[in-house]
């Protein structure tokens, strides 16, 4: 079946960082970017049901909506070209000349330039109207994957945390893989996102807004088991500096991973300094999801 998960094999791999060492922290990164270069990652666990439902309904066509270097466009042109769907990328802004977009348009993706205000407007499914009359035999899919079938996806990935983990780190951008993760934890470990966007209430509303959400009808249980870092943004979502980019730099020296500055590094960094600060306890079991985003590696 589509993206069958019994074919995706949990890989961990322990991570070296001398404060790590000296701190006694067991800490290991669970390796989704290896389940494909450019689908893999929490991009896979998004699509997984939304292609699966759109195939039920006999949907030829997928749109979706993301930023000119946007793993989730990148990752829905690939997942097309191999499933055989067609697929439509509305683009925030203009067609930039860059390997992500040149990359889905080679693997078949029609790619529309979408200004600002249109776009901000589109993130409300309310306005596809225009779309959906354009492109009436479309399965629309949210900006980034980040609607209820995404969450029911990346709550699978609980499944792959080992027995004993005390908390579990991601990078946040749209709260949708974390309230997956928060949702499927059943309680058994703790959930610490790092935003990766400036906008922290918002980005923290939208979790807890997903979350209550999926236990409406047990409200009784809504799962408290988690925590958004926002200290670790680097002035907002792609921006950088020099502390940042010497990091990657080393960390991947010492653990031949491929981390990106946008996501999995600032994770990464945010470890580093956390443990710095003195804030894990001695002994702690921690598993940090690399969400992917190698597309932003390859030529």
């Amino acid at each position: 079946m589509i993206l069958n998960l019994d074919k995706v094999a949990p890989i961990l791999q322990e991570v070296f960082h001398p404060i790590f060492k000296q701190q006694k922290l067991n800490i290991k990164v669970l390796r989704l970017d290896l389940i494909d270069p450019i689908t893999g990652g929490n991009k896979w666990f998004k699509l997984k049901f939304n292609l699966e439902v759109a195939e039920k309904l006999g949907c030829k066509t997928i749109m979706s909506f993301g930023g000119p270097y946007s793993n989730h466009i990148a990752a829905l042109a690939s997942a097309g070209a191999q499933l055989g769907f067609e697929t439509v990328g509305v683009i925030r802004g203009k067609l930039h000349d860059n390997p992500t977009l040149k990359r889905a348009k080679l693997q078949g993706m029609k790619l529309i330039a979408c200004e600002y205000e249109k776009y901000r407007a589109y993130r409300n499914p309310d306005n596809w109207n225009e779309l959906v009359e354009l492109f009436p035999n479309a399965f629309i899919i949210p900006e980034g994957g980040s609607n209820n079938l995404g969450l029911q996806g990346c709550k699978l990935i609980a499944k792959m945390i080992p027995e004993n983990t005390t908390s579990v780190f991601l990078p946040v951008g749209t709260g949708t893989t974390m309230a997956g993760l928060i949702s499927g934890s059943e309680g058994k470990f703790f959930v610490e996102g790092i935003a990766v966007v400036n906008a922290a209430d918002y980005l923290k509303n939208e979790i807890d807004g997903k979350i209550k959400e999926e236990f409406k009808k047990n409200v009784n249980s809504i799962p408290t088991n988690y925590l958004l870092h926002h200290d670790f943004t680097f002035g907002g979502y792609a921006k950088s500096d020099l502390n940042l980019s010497l990091f990657l730099k080393d960390f991947h020296r010492d653990n031949s991973i491929p981390i990106e500055p946008i996501y999995t590094g600032r994770m990464f960094y945010a470890l580093v300094a956390l443990a710095h600060s003195g804030y894990f306890s001695k002994g702690v079991s921690i598993v940090a999801i690399h969400t992917g985003g190698n597309q932003y590696n390859l030529s």
